[in-house]
């Protein structure tokens, strides 16, 4: 997707599109997706106040214009209300398949599929605000990562984080470092995140019972659900469930080895048994 919906470029930042927005440095912002352990994108908290008013806008807009059949193609920005709690959102059209289309919401950064036909063409009114979404390139993700892609995404998406530009861009997306705040206000690094060095980090994620505003595709945080984050032992299990997938896949192979092996024994047995009835039968011809 990268290059293709999203760009960057020394402290600007765009989706296809959409204007361009300078990103100052640091700032204070929402985590509201990442597609890998050093790729995540940002929404600022002055995003919030912007996209909460742009809701409403585009919330009376789909009111006073009741829809009417329209093709949004790709590379189109358009309109959805969507969601468990359907709300309004701006997303661009990333690919269309049949009655489904691919979009990607460009104040989050989520991707989903959606019907095509829930899809609105965005009025050229509302086109002149910058996607929210920061995409970033995490420079201090280490290389040891000690636990399961799912369950970061689970700890950290709807977090507040301190986000430090250090100047560039890579593959479409700001290059800059990022501290994650627990319930407490204390700061972590996604480095001690990843490698489960600061264990408090995942002790207060795994203990709290509180809600967390995780950020659904749209605009602003709001309690949607629990974070239901993961403990080392919670860890382990999940491990060990992986783990038994893998001996059952591994013995399911080695039982269809095994019985390909007897079948190819079986049939040159019966080869060899067929080649010595042939041959009793031709010694029994020419004895007669």
């Amino acid at each position: 997707m990268a290059g293709r919906a999203f760009f960057a470029d020394k402290d600007f930042t765009w989706f296809l599109g959409l204007p361009r927005r300078k990103v100052t440095t640091p700032f204070e912002g929402t985590i509201t997706h990442a597609t890998s352990f050093s790729s995540v994108f940002v929404r600022s908290v002055q995003s919030e106040k912007i996209l909460a008013d742009l809701e409403e806008k585009l919330e009376e807009h789909l009111r006073l214009n009741p829809r009417s059949p329209s093709h949004v193609s790709r590379n189109k920005l358009a309109l959805i209300r969507y969601g468990p709690f359907p709300r309004v959102h701006r997303v661009l059209v990333l690919d269309t398949k049949g009655k489904m289309a691919n979009v990607v919401f460009v104040d989050t950064g989520n991707i989903a599929e959606v019907p095509s036909e829930l899809l609105h063409p965005l009025p050229v009114e509302f086109d002149s605000v910058p996607a929210q979404a920061i995409p970033l390139r995490v420079e201090n993700t280490p290389a040891e990562q000690r636990i399961l892609f799912d369950d970061f995404l689970r700890s950290v998406v709807g977090r507040r984080a301190r986000v430090e530009l250090k100047g560039g861009a890579s593959k479409g997306r700001l290059k800059g470092s990022l501290r994650v705040l627990d319930g407490s206000g204390q700061l972590h690094s996604l480095e001690e995140i990843v490698a489960w060095r600061n264990t408090s980090f995942w002790g207060e994620v795994c203990n709290s019972n509180r809600f967390l505003p995780v950020v659904s595709p749209g605009h602003g945080s709001r309690v949607v659900q629990a974070i239901s984050s993961v403990s080392p032992g919670q860890t382990s299990v999940t491990f060990f469930f992986h783990f038994a997938y893998l001996v059952v896949i591994a013995a399911a192979f080695g039982i269809i080895v095994l019985l390909w092996r007897k079948m190819k024994r079986t049939k040159e047995r019966v080869a060899r048994s067929l080649q010595l009835i042939e041959f009793e039968n031709v010694v029994q011809e020419n004895s007669l």
